[in-house]
């Protein structure tokens, strides 16, 4: 057995490079590292001592507001998963839906975009921003936010559809409600997300991370703040990276508003998968 692994790093050595090994050796420690962490964590009480800054706020209709009166530049950012028709859905929502027109999307990937979309949007308002592989959320996200215009950021899902028209209003709304206010989070407004808010703000701190969906839902941050906390934590693949910016961000001293709302719905109700390894060093950053 020793001598066929032995085989098998000299021949990637000669492929691929001493590097390349010394990187899956480096990598495959760390996986094990974070595994027996995550198994330690199981049967653990957690705590997180900046969660009051978490706050619940309802999401209501508001009018335009004319003080905005579309001065201020938001830039949408979306990931491609490589889902075309949920992709054309997602854009055609925002693009026809929006009252607040003064926006621009920004699409990272890691997959070409087929030429239907290309074709379609052929505007100004549409950047498509190519990562190389392997896939990285947080990486694809922030590549994508530096090439943002906009004084204000909005994470959306390409999964997600817009549903009313004044959303991009509503989200400014929050924001401006309280001077320390840092982001607002709307989450879908499906029976579970609301079990899990109930459940989050009955006070227990380790209830916040049933809010994972923070992930994937709609979020708004000034652009400056979001770089100032220097963007997503790459070492986040493929989740957890939003809800760790906001409590970096929660710490810093800032208010973070979420709540359940009719903003937007998801095109398809598939479970929201957690990536074990993610989940494992999002413990193992806020553990009190």
């Amino acid at each position: 057995m020793l001598n066929s692994k032995l085989k098998q790093a000299l021949g990637l050595i000669k492929s691929q490079g001493i590097k390349t090994l010394a990187y899956k050796i480096y990598k495959k420690g760390i996986y094990k590292y974070y595994k027996k962490k995550l198994t330690d964590f199981q049967n653990s009480s957690i705590s997180f001592p900046m969660i009051d800054r978490f706050k619940y706020v309802e999401l209501n209709s508001h009018d335009t507001d004319d003080t905005l009166n579309n001065k201020l530049m938001v830039s949408i950012i979306l990931l491609y998963q490589g889902e075309q028709e949920s992709l054309d859905q997602c854009l055609e929502s925002i693009i026809t839906r929006s009252t607040y027109t003064n926006f621009e999307i920004i699409i990272g990937t890691f997959v070409e975009v087929g030429d239907f979309i290309l074709n379609k949007y052929q505007r100004s308002i549409i950047k498509i921003i190519f990562c190389n592989n392997p896939f990285n959320y947080s990486k694809a996200i922030n590549a994508a936010v530096n090439s943002a215009e906009g004084q204000y950021l909005v994470l959306l899902s390409d999964l997600d559809q817009i549903v009313r028209h004044n959303w991009i209003e509503e989200l400014f709304y929050s924001a401006s409600s309280q001077d320390e206010v840092g982001v607002v989070i709307a989450l879908p407004s499906s029976a579970n997300t609301v079990k899990m808010v109930e459940n989050a703000r009955e006070g227990s701190a380790i209830r916040i991370l049933a809010l994972q969906e923070i992930s994937r839902s709609c979020l708004m941050i000034k652009t400056e703040l979001f770089t100032k906390n220097n963007g997503l934590n790459h070492y986040f693949l493929t989740s957890y990276a939003n809800i760790d910016l906001c409590m970096r961000i929660s710490e810093s001293g800032e208010t973070v508003l979420y709540s359940t709302t009719n903003l937007f719905k998801k095109i398809h109700s598939d479970e929201v998968v957690v990536n074990p390894m993610d989940k494992a060093l999002f413990l193992n950053c806020w553990e009190k």
